[in-house]
């Protein structure tokens, strides 16, 4: 099992794996768009850092842009410069006007001073940039492991929004930081829902713009892709009910 984004998932399902998503931790687009010093408003840059072609930077940025009325590579330059820490240098560089970013890298840009251009969580797209993938063949094998793990998660994400302090001196640990600013920010973005079902509606902007290349993905049913067997499983046994009652969560 793997800790994924959607679209390799997708394509490489599309292509015959049995490689299918059977959970989502995030509901909706956290990416944002900030510029350099003296940029006022997203139609004003020519170039915008992303991670690599092909990644969900990638075609986030594509899809933002597009949204505000600009063509990617016409009206404005992709530019791969790697990880968000690179991204960002490279706008303090002046190598880029612009740089595409998630939580907590968005805390960085704002204590730096940079315009935010484009906040995508507060677009309240659905889309999920963080699944959990596995092989269908592994699921039908290893089924008490993948429900084992499945619950793991459940109960983590129930300790997630009930605990607050507690896990932000978790993430603090592996984050390798005590900004407290880091931990607002990704609570604040990242609600996860205690039933992370994968839904068409989260996968369809990934679906979309794997169709751009390879067209025969978009006349194949969405539901191909995903494998909600476990988590209705965990419901029917009234495991996620359990688990909500126990953190007292609604």
């Amino acid at each position: 099992m793997a800790l994924l984004s959607p679209t390799p998932t997708i394509a490489n399902n599309a292509k015959g794996m049995d490689l299918v998503i059977v959970m989502s931790f995030n509901q909706v687009l956290g990416n944002a768009i900030f510029g350099k010093k003296g940029i006022s408003g997203i139609k004003q840059i020519k170039n915008l850092a992303i991670g690599r072609f092909g990644s969900s930077s990638d075609f986030i940025a594509r899809y933002l842009l597009q949204r505000e009325g600009l063509k990617p590579e016409i009206d404005v330059a992709l530019l791969q410069l790697g990880i968000q820490s690179s991204r960002l240098l490279g706008v303090e560089a002046g190598h880029a006007d612009a740089a595409i970013v998630t939580p907590p890298t968005t805390v960085t840009a704002r204590k730096k001073g940079y315009p935010l251009l484009v906040d995508g969580s507060q677009l309240n797209i659905p889309y999920t940039s963080s699944i959990i993938a596995a092989r269908r063949s592994f699921i039908q094998k290893e089924r008490p492991v993948v429900l084992n793990l499945m619950r793991a998660l459940i109960e983590s994400i129930a300790y997630y929004k009930t605990h607050k302090e507690e896990t932000f001196k978790i993430m603090g640990k592996y984050l390798r930081t005590q900004d407290r600013d880091v931990f607002e920010e990704n609570s604040r973005v990242y609600n996860h829902n205690l039933r992370p079902y994968a839904t068409n509606e989260m996968l369809e902007l990934s679906i979309h713009e794997l169709g751009k290349s390879d067209p025969n993905i978009l006349k194949m049913n969405p539901e191909r892709f995903v494998d909600y067997s476990i988590l209705k499983e965990l419901e029917s046994m009234g495991f996620i009910n359990h688990v909500a009652g126990q953190y007292g969560i609604k």
